[in-house]
Protein backbone atom coordinates (compact mmCIF):
# COMPACT_ATOMS: atom_id res chain seq x y z
CA UNK A 1 0.00 0.00 0.00
CA UNK A 2 2.70 2.57 0.94
CA UNK A 3 4.05 2.05 -2.82
CA UNK A 4 1.01 3.07 -4.40
CA UNK A 5 0.84 5.89 -1.57
CA UNK A 6 4.81 6.75 -2.88
CA UNK A 7 3.77 6.58 -6.28
CA UNK A 8 0.14 9.12 -6.24
CA UNK A 9 2.42 11.10 -3.70
CA UNK A 10 5.53 11.45 -6.72
CA UNK A 11 2.37 12.31 -9.54
CA UNK A 12 0.96 15.24 -7.58
CA UNK A 13 4.56 16.63 -6.83
CA UNK A 14 5.59 16.82 -9.83
CA UNK A 15 1.63 18.08 -11.24
CA UNK A 16 2.28 22.10 -11.39
CA UNK A 17 -0.74 23.47 -14.05
CA UNK A 18 -0.18 26.97 -15.32
CA UNK A 19 -3.23 28.70 -14.55
CA UNK A 20 -4.16 31.31 -16.71
CA UNK A 21 -5.75 34.91 -15.78
CA UNK A 22 -8.81 34.92 -14.28
CA UNK A 23 -10.16 37.69 -16.24
CA UNK A 24 -9.37 35.08 -19.96
CA UNK A 25 -10.93 32.31 -18.21
CA UNK A 26 -14.41 34.59 -17.91
CA UNK A 27 -13.93 35.67 -20.95
CA UNK A 28 -13.71 32.02 -22.81
CA UNK A 29 -16.33 30.70 -20.56
CA UNK A 30 -18.73 33.50 -21.07
CA UNK A 31 -18.28 33.32 -24.80
CA UNK A 32 -18.77 29.66 -24.46
CA UNK A 33 -22.04 30.06 -22.43
CA UNK A 34 -23.36 32.77 -25.09
CA UNK A 35 -22.81 30.16 -27.73
CA UNK A 36 -25.07 27.64 -25.63
CA UNK A 37 -27.54 30.01 -24.90
CA UNK A 38 -27.31 31.03 -29.02
CA UNK A 39 -28.23 27.16 -29.84
CA UNK A 40 -31.01 27.05 -27.74
CA UNK A 41 -32.58 29.87 -28.92
CA UNK A 42 -32.59 28.22 -32.58
CA UNK A 43 -33.55 24.75 -31.26
CA UNK A 44 -36.76 26.35 -29.70
CA UNK A 45 -37.71 28.08 -32.69
CA UNK A 46 -37.26 25.14 -34.69
CA UNK A 47 -39.13 23.06 -32.24
CA UNK A 48 -42.11 25.65 -32.42
CA UNK A 49 -42.06 26.20 -36.07
CA UNK A 50 -42.08 22.53 -36.31
CA UNK A 51 -45.73 22.75 -33.65
CA UNK A 52 -46.97 25.04 -36.13
CA UNK A 53 -46.23 22.84 -39.53
CA UNK A 54 -47.67 19.67 -38.00
CA UNK A 55 -51.28 21.98 -36.66
CA UNK A 56 -50.87 23.25 -40.08
CA UNK A 57 -50.79 20.04 -41.62
CA UNK A 58 -53.31 18.26 -38.98
CA UNK A 59 -55.79 21.03 -40.47
CA UNK A 60 -55.14 20.64 -43.71
CA UNK A 61 -55.80 16.83 -43.48
CA UNK A 62 -59.01 17.20 -41.90
CA UNK A 63 -60.54 19.51 -44.22
CA UNK A 64 -59.77 17.62 -47.44
CA UNK A 65 -61.00 14.27 -45.59
CA UNK A 66 -64.29 15.86 -44.30
CA UNK A 67 -64.21 17.73 -47.91
CA UNK A 68 -63.60 14.21 -49.91
CA UNK A 69 -66.48 12.20 -47.45
CA UNK A 70 -68.92 15.51 -48.14
CA UNK A 71 -68.49 15.17 -51.93
CA UNK A 72 -68.57 11.59 -51.69
CA UNK A 73 -72.00 11.54 -49.98
CA UNK A 74 -73.54 14.34 -51.35
CA UNK A 75 -72.57 13.04 -55.25
CA UNK A 76 -73.27 9.15 -55.06
CA UNK A 77 -71.86 7.01 -57.98
CA UNK A 78 -74.85 4.68 -59.31
CA UNK A 79 -72.54 3.09 -61.43
CA UNK A 80 -69.19 1.73 -60.08
CA UNK A 81 -65.81 3.27 -61.25
CA UNK A 82 -64.77 -0.35 -61.09
CA UNK A 83 -66.41 -3.22 -63.23
CA UNK A 84 -65.60 -6.32 -63.37
CA UNK A 85 -68.23 -9.19 -65.36
CA UNK A 86 -66.18 -11.97 -64.07
CA UNK A 87 -68.82 -13.66 -61.22
CA UNK A 88 -65.65 -13.48 -58.57
CA UNK A 89 -66.91 -13.24 -55.17
CA UNK A 90 -63.33 -10.97 -54.31
CA UNK A 91 -63.85 -8.72 -57.46
CA UNK A 92 -67.33 -8.16 -56.25
CA UNK A 93 -66.71 -7.27 -53.13
CA UNK A 94 -63.79 -4.83 -55.13
CA UNK A 95 -66.69 -3.33 -56.85
CA UNK A 96 -69.29 -2.99 -54.32
CA UNK A 97 -66.19 -1.03 -52.16
CA UNK A 98 -64.88 0.51 -55.14
CA UNK A 99 -65.86 4.32 -54.17
CA UNK A 100 -64.67 3.71 -50.43
CA UNK A 101 -61.63 1.89 -51.79
CA UNK A 102 -60.62 5.15 -53.69
CA UNK A 103 -61.48 7.48 -51.39
CA UNK A 104 -59.07 6.06 -49.01
CA UNK A 105 -56.32 6.37 -51.67
CA UNK A 106 -57.38 9.53 -52.53
CA UNK A 107 -57.12 10.40 -48.74
CA UNK A 108 -53.57 8.58 -48.25
CA UNK A 109 -52.22 10.80 -51.41
CA UNK A 110 -53.19 13.92 -49.97
CA UNK A 111 -51.94 13.32 -46.70
CA UNK A 112 -48.34 12.18 -48.38
CA UNK A 113 -48.87 15.30 -50.50
CA UNK A 114 -48.92 17.23 -47.14
CA UNK A 115 -46.22 15.32 -45.48
CA UNK A 116 -44.25 16.47 -48.51
CA UNK A 117 -45.01 19.68 -48.77
CA UNK A 118 -44.49 20.24 -44.87
CA UNK A 119 -41.18 18.54 -44.82
CA UNK A 120 -40.20 20.60 -47.54
CA UNK A 121 -41.01 24.06 -46.26
CA UNK A 122 -39.39 22.86 -43.08
CA UNK A 123 -36.44 22.18 -45.07
CA UNK A 124 -36.54 25.87 -46.32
Amino acid sequence: MTEKDDTLKELFRNFDPKLTDDTDFMTQLNRRLEAVEYLKAIQDRQLRRYRYAIVAAFAVGIGCGSGLFYFLLKHPVIVPPLSFNIPIPLLATLVENSNMILLSMLTLLISYAIISTVNLLQKV
